[in-house]
């Protein structure tokens, strides 16, 4: 494509056994292709949603076989997970400063409580919060001290 995109994540999403792209084309400008596209397989682009996202991340959240899309966008939006190519569900409210996905809770599977996201309070510059659920994270501050957090 001729347009430079702003963020990429990729991750087998049709369970097909090859990876698949989610691009995120950035915010409107006439005539450009925005917001965030996906191209499965080289078929055709298919536009997934319209607001550009802030991070993308993609894991096998159900334990299918087949990866999922945890997607940031924004603030004003939160954090959202695109099940299975179909489907949209809000995680979080809040918006992260940075996302991953994986295993955390060492069950060999991944699942909704193993996203992380940390988020920066807006009132304390050393906060780091998490909302990783029934797993133990070790976070550390802008200070270098760090905690172990249930």
């Amino acid at each position: 494509y001729s347009l430079s995109p702003e963020a990429l994540a990729t991750g087998d999403l049709d369970g097909n056994g090859q990876d698949d792209v989610l691009v995120d084309f950035g915010p409107e400008v006439a005539g450009q292709p925005s917001g965030l596209w996906r191209r499965m397989n080289n078929s055709a682009w298919v536009k997934l949603y319209s607001l550009s996202p802030e991070l993308m991340a993609t894991g096998d959240l159900d334990g299918n076989g087949q990866d999922d899309a945890v997607i940031d966008f924004g603030p004003a939006m939160g954090l959202w997970n695109w099940m299975n190519d179909s489907s949209w569900a809000k995680l979080y409210s809040l918006s992260p400063e940075a996302l991953a996905t994986g295993d955390l809770d060492g069950s060999m599977g991944y699942s909704s409580t193993n996203v992380a996201g940390f988020a920066q309070a807006a009132d304390d510059a050393r906060a780091v919060n998490t909302f990783v659920h029934d797993n133990v994270v070790l976070m550390a501050d802008s200070m270098g001290s760090s905690e172990l957090c249930p």
